[in-house]
């Protein structure tokens, strides 16, 4: 498996895209989920507030994508480099 950091940066003009995705019950749960299969490593956001950073584990970019693809939460920009 490989190690992938994928950070989301939100529209700081869109205050209502933030606060839906940070406060979403289904990307709460999506996210936890992941952790406890061990496939987020860890997740936290900016000290500036206006985005994050999740560590995956996983075997192929395309699986990576199809996780990321799964939240429900507005599609934020999203980046995802093998470390």
């Amino acid at each position: 498996m490989e190690t992938f950091a994928v950070t989301y940066v939100f529209d700081k003009t869109r205050q209502e895209q933030m606060h839906a995705a940070t406060t979403d019950q289904r990307t709460t749960t999506w996210l936890a989920d992941l952790v406890e299969r061990n496939i987020v490593q860890c997740s936290g956001p900016f000290a500036s507030g206006n985005g994050g950073l999740l560590i995956f584990k996983s075997d192929w970019t395309e699986n990576l994508n199809a996780l990321l693809l799964e939240t429900h939460s507005p599609n934020p920009t999203s980046s995802s480099t093998p470390r």
